[in-house]
């Protein structure tokens, strides 16, 4: 409901500097004679603060903003005159151009119309705004933020440091065993990520990802090996949404230990019985609090990870992942967000 009322509101502000309300937005407008769109901006999320609006037609950031230091409860006070064609919108706190607060991804300013931007106060994927277009038809349009987000994980026990490409490019650099990046953030969209090592590729693997959504590729297995043990790239799907007690997710990654059973406090923990590499539960959900988590080899009491007095705080999102060669078995506790 909360969306919903701003919504309406933002759209009431605008429609009424349309037809002509007093202040800092002009009542007319002429159409450009050439081939260009016209576009007039209008903040209304005061929630986010101000803010720097960049519209670029290439993935670049342009060295200046089309708006600087755009207050809440304002608007660009005139129409704004682009040429035509595809654009990238993206909003910034002000005078921060490294912290991208939105990403519309590529949008068509068609030219002739004139085109109502509205930033409003309501989270849109990774943004804690969204934007909607004020059009002829249809009425209206949200811009949702269309980044995901990527990170790598170096889970490979044998293979020596790596780069981490992403459509043939390296983004990341000299990445050891054990290695979880920060999250990289993309548009949504399909892309190959390879790792190479000394230059030369390992491995790759298409990846479509979508907006809002955030993924960890996982390098493991043994180099030079064939079969399930071997070196392959996983791509799982990541939930950062916080919920009122931890989430829990558990993975199987030492390519060559035995099937084994997830136990908390000494009892099989949410099934997870005769787990095989490579696995990757789903999340659970606990009441935060103090835990004795162990993992035994299937069927017995032999404990190859131990680990008591686990504290799961609230609102913390954790992912335990058995790594390394069975003979040196180890946990690598990754704690999100």
């Amino acid at each position: 409901m909360k969306a919903l009322t701003l919504l309406l509101v933002a759209m009431a502000i605008v429609l009424s500097g349309c037809l002509g309300s007093s202040g800092s937005s002009s009542s007319t407008f002429v159409p450009p004679s050439g081939p260009s769109a016209d576009v007039r901006v209008l903040h209304a999320a005061p929630a986010v603060g101000n803010v720097d609006v960049y519209v670029d037609a290439t993935d670049e950031l342009g060295a200046e903003p089309l708006l600087a230091d755009f207050a809440p409860g304002t608007d660009s006070a005139d129409y704004v005159e682009v040429p035509a064609g595809d654009y990238r919108v993206r909003i910034t706190p002000a005078g921060d151009r490294d912290t991208i607060a939105y990403d519309s991804g590529f949008v068509t300013l068609d030219s002739g119309p004139s085109f109502f931007l509205a930033a409003l106060d309501r989270e849109s994927g990774f943004s804690p705004a969204s934007v909607i277009a004020l059009l002829d038809d249809p009425a209206f349009v949200m811009l949702e933020d269309q980044r995901a987000q990527v990170r790598a994980m170096h889970l490979s026990p044998d293979a020596p440091n790596v780069d981490i490409t992403v459509n043939g490019d390296v983004v990341l650099n000299d990445v050891p065993f054990r290695a979880v990046s920060d999250y990289l953030q993309v548009l949504a969209g399909d892309y190959v990520i390879g790792v190479e090592a000394g230059g030369n590729e390992v491995s790759s693997i298409p990846v479509s990802v979508e907006a809002g959504v955030a993924y960890s590729v996982l390098a493991t297995g043994f180099v030079g090996v064939t079969g399930d043990q071997g070196f392959a790239l996983r791509p799982l799907v990541d939930d950062l949404v916080s919920g009122e007690g931890a989430k829990v997710r558990v993975i199987h990654a030492s390519p060559d230990a035995p099937a084994v059973d997830i136990l908390v406090n000494d009892a099989i923990f949410a099934g997870l019985a005769g787990v095989p590499y490579f696995t990757a539960s789903d999340y659970i959900d606990v009441p935060a609090g103090s835990y004795d988590i162990a993992v035994n080899v299937e069927n017995t009491t032999t404990t190859v990870i131990d680990l008591p007095d686990t504290e799961l705080e609230a609102g913390l999102i954790y992912t335990v992942i058995a790594i390394n060669e069975a003979a040196s078995i180890e946990p690598l506790l990754v704690v999100d967000p």
